[in-house]
């Protein structure tokens, strides 16, 4: 995803970044039928305008930095709605709720990682970790 946002200058990124809690609103009222009282909605117009009105005066717009911010939003909005969807009725501290992120976020990352960057660069870290650190760093 770096390589995408990484088109446009990062205070362009924070901006559509921004609007994330308009996309968590949205994503739950389509995806899930959720509805919030209307101030919720409200709320959320001073942020669309005032990142639409950031966004039309960027000079240095790019379409594909401009897509990798949305699509990490998206990203982020389902990463926060899915496990509190999976896990309704039971009480999870913030610590456990968390780690389950991390762990989670890990086994699904991993597989993609592995692919990208390929086995030979995975066998190269771990024998450049091991030579530097030693065979016990995991301890």
């Amino acid at each position: 995803m770096w390589f995408l946002i990484s088109k446009v200058e990062i205070s362009f990124t924070h901006i559509i970044k921004s609007v994330e809690p308009a996309f968590s609103v949205l994503v739950s009222r389509f995806l899930f039928g959720e509805s919030f009282p209307l101030q919720v909605y409200l709320s959320l117009l001073p942020i669309i305008g005032g990142c639409a009105l950031a966004v039309v005066t960027e000079l240095n717009f790019n379409m594909i930095g401009f897509m990798g911010a949305m699509i990490s939003n998206v990203a982020f909005v389902f990463r926060n709605i899915f496990p509190k969807k999976g896990m309704k009725g039971m009480y999870v501290s913030g610590m456990n709720y968390y780690a389950f992120l991390s762990i989670s976020s890990l086994l699904l990352s991993t597989p993609f990682a592995i692919v990208v960057q390929g086995p030979t660069l995975w066998v190269a870290g771990w024998q450049t970790t091991v030579s530097q650190i030693g065979p016990n760093f995991v301890w």
